[in-house]
């Protein structure tokens, strides 16, 4: 039977499913013609099975044979996307781009990957290329849209959102991506409206439920919160949704401190304890003469609360004794962060590493002290602590709480976050308690300059909280009623949620 004719018929078993058929013709014409195209073929056959590394080598096998193999270069790329070797799949995209700058499908694929290696400039202007050649394509108006979030320019990224569901209104995921770009710019109920369309036309998409979760939740409703949180992890365990739960459970009233002890535990029965076997023994040097390595992690090194309490106090170290090593986990750096590296003795940016990779890092670091600045808020490492990759693990700063994890050693706190009478069985880790006061406040050279106080025209004390909306639970307003009943003359202009 003549090669043209057996690869006919291999295309024809490809096509249809029937892979091993396929695979045994692929290898029968390879041995008489080594072409590109067949060595591409046979990998997405094999890529079909699951034989992943096959597959790459196959990929590799046909670029190799043939340097100007543009759709060769694509699909190993696509597959090392897949994998989330996102920093490997770079290098075939360029090529495929180098080969053929036309290319909608090489600009698209390079974007996301310079979207997920935190690259997001550049991705926004791949994405925005590959609109250039194909401007009806909901999928790169989709990925556009999240990268100008990412980047927080949110008016850009919901107009774009708004363009791809002009053009398919079904388009649940991008209503969902539109939803978040809402919830980013505080428009709660624009984004419930959308969200409660979504999950009522698809009730099986999580990301979307738990999305809703958010948005009700930054309303003050935490009783729907919760149970959207429930419901989106009932339909897909989820490490995300369920930080956004645990954390959920300290704005609600019916949580008292063994609740939300209890879900913390869970969390750390669901996600710590399947990491055991990553902990491995510490080989750092035990020399007592040395200086203690300390390690901070934290997305929040920027003008965030977390930044502006840092700045001062890594001012303040004694690097006689200490060396300060910064895990950046922020995307977008801005002048606090600059002046939190100068601050620094090693400074690394980790945004795009995976938890494994970060792991390592700090292992080679030879950390000695790590401190945790988020516990589960967003863009958390915890999964990295769970890992245990430095002898003692501290959490600090973000979340006045527990984070959970058995492998978290202590938790810092003082006397007014946790006073003499609080339980220890509140938290997994021991309670290291300051002497005076949890935070290192430092007051910023820009701040505004106060305007003059409204008690002097008006003749009374107004009483003002700029707390997002979620803390103001019942108990919270209940505290304030009665601070005001005991004001002579005060007055309470109450918004309910």
């Amino acid at each position: 039977m003549a090669l043209e004719d057996i690869f006919n018929i291999a295309v024809r078993h490809q096509h249809d499913g029937r892979f091993s058929e396929a695979e045994r013709l692929y290898r029968q014409i390879l041995v008489e013609l080594p072409a590109a195209e067949i060595f591409n073929n046979l990998a997405l056959v094999l890529q079909s099975q699951g034989r992943v590394e096959e597959a790459l080598e196959a990929f590799g096998r046909a670029v190799d044979v043939r340097s100007d193999y543009v759709q060769g270069y694509l699909n190993l790329g696509h597959l090392l996307m897949k994998l989330g070797r996102f920093s490997d799949a770079a290098p075939p995209l360029k090529r495929a781009l180098d080969l053929n700058p036309g290319s909608f499908d090489a600009l698209n694929a390079l974007g996301t990957v310079s979207l997920e290696l935190d690259d997001t400039r550049s991705a926004i202007a791949l994405y925005q290329r590959a609109l250039d050649l194909n401007p009806a394509s909901i999928e790169a108006l989709n990925n556009l849209g999240v990268a100008l979030q990412r980047l927080g320019r949110l008016t850009e990224a919901v107009s774009v959102f708004q363009r791809a569901l002009d053009k398919d209104e079904k388009n649940l995921e991008v209503a969902h991506n539109l939803a978040g770009a809402l919830i980013a710019q505080k428009m709660f109920d624009e984004a419930i409206s959308i969200l409660r369309d979504v999950v009522k036309r698809e009730p099986g998409f999580s990301a979307a439920v738990g999305s809703l979760g958010t948005a009700l939740k930054e309303t003050g409703d935490i009783d729907s919160a919760i149970a959207c949180y429930r419901k989106s992890l009932a339909i897909s365990p989820d490490l995300g949704t369920t930080c956004n739960l645990v954390y959920a459970t300290h704005f609600h009233g019916g949580f008292d401190v063994a609740a939300i002890r209890a879900e913390h535990d869970r969390f750390n029965r669901d996600y710590g304890l399947p990491l055991a076997g990553e902990r491995l023994p510490h080989t750092n040097d035990r020399d007592p003469n040395r200086r203690l390595r300390v390690g901070y992690v934290s997305p929040d090194f920027r003008f965030h609360s977390v930044g502006r309490f840092m700045l001062p106090l890594l001012k303040n170290h004694n690097r006689d004794q200490f060396t300060i090593v910064c895990y950046d986990n922020a995307r977008q750096p801005d002048t606090m962060t600059r002046r939190i590296r100068d601050q620094s003795n090693v400074w690394r940016e980790v945004s795009s590493l995976s938890d494994n990779q970060l792991t390592s890092l700090i292992r080679e670091d030879e950390i000695d002290i790590l401190i945790d600045l988020t516990a589960h808020m967003d863009r958390n490492r915890m999964l990295v602590f769970a890992r245990k990759p430095a002898p003692v693990q501290i959490t600090y700063l973000a979340y006045c709480s527990t984070t959970g994890l058995e492998t978290m050693d202590y938790r810092i706190s003082d006397p007014y976050l946790d006073p003499a009478d609080r339980s220890p069985d509140a938290y997994v880790e021991q309670t290291l308690t300051l002497p005076s006061t949890y935070w290192c406040f430092e007051p910023v050279n820009d701040a505004i300059s106060p305007a003059p106080l409204p008690m002097l025209q008006n003749g009374h004390v107004t009483f003002g909280c700029l707390n997002n909306f979620a803390k103001v639970t019942p108990q919270t307003l209940d505290a304030w009623f009665e601070l005001l009943h005991r004001v002579s003359r005060s007055k309470c202009n109450c918004l309910a949620p």
